[in-house]
C-alpha cells in the first residue's frame, strides 16, 4: 500500500514538473499569445527575459501604438526593466494603409525582469500582466485588453 502511494506522488510530482515547463496560452478568442521564460532558472540578482509570442487571427493585427506593456504583480522580488514594447531593428513594426503601426508576429516580443537579491532559492510562479490593444481589419472595431500569464521562474542559490 505505502509502495503504490509513493508511485502515485511521484507520477504526481512529474506531471506538475513537466506541466510548468510549458509556455502558458491566452484565452483571447482573436489573439493568440503563449509566454515562456527564456532561461528556467536565474540566481538572485540576475535578470532574463519574458517572451511572449502573439499570433493574431487572420483579419486582426495587434497595435504598437499604444505600447504593449507588462507588469509582474507578484511575487515581490520580481521587477520589470523596460514596462513598454518599442520595436527596434530586430522586432520592426508594420504599418496600415492608414498609417498605423502595428505588431509584426515574425518575431517573440521580450521583456527584460530581474530578480532581486533578496529572492530565496526556490520555484516561482510569477504573475505577468500583458496590456495590448488589437483590432479587427474587416470590421473596424479596436479593443484594449489585459491578460494575466503565469510563468514558472526557478531561482537557484548563488556562487
Amino acid at each position: 500500500m505505502r509502495n503504490r502511494l509513493l508511485f502515485v506522488l511521484s507520477i504526481s510530482a512529474w506531471i506538475v514538473i513537466l506541466a510548468s515547463r510549458s509556455p502558458v496560452q491566452a484565452v483571447n478568442e482573436y489573439i493568440s499569445i503563449m509566454v515562456k521564460a527564456e532561461r528556467d532558472s536565474l540566481r538572485s540578482g540576475e535578470s532574463g527575459k519574458l517572451l511572449f509570442t502573439i499570433k493574431p487571427k487572420a483579419g486582426f493585427h495587434v497595435n504598437v501604438e499604444p505600447p504593449i506593456s507588462l507588469e509582474l504583480a507578484s511575487p515581490k522580488g520580481f521587477t520589470v526593466a523596460t514596462k513598454r514594447f518599442v520595436p527596434d531593428s530586430t522586432v520592426k513594426a508594420l504599418t496600415t494603409k492608414d498609417g498605423y503601426k502595428i505588431f509584426n508576429p515574425e518575431r517573440p516580443v521580450s521583456f527584460a525582469f530581474k530578480v532581486e537579491k533578496s529572492v530565496k532559492p526556490g520555484r516561482y510562479t510569477v504573475q505577468s500582466k500583458l496590456t495590448y490593444y488589437y483590432c479587427s481589419d474587416a470590421e473596424g472595431w479596436c479593443s484594449f485588453t489585459s491578460e494575466t500569464f503565469p510563468v514558472s521562474i526557478t531561482v537557484v542559490a548563488g556562487r
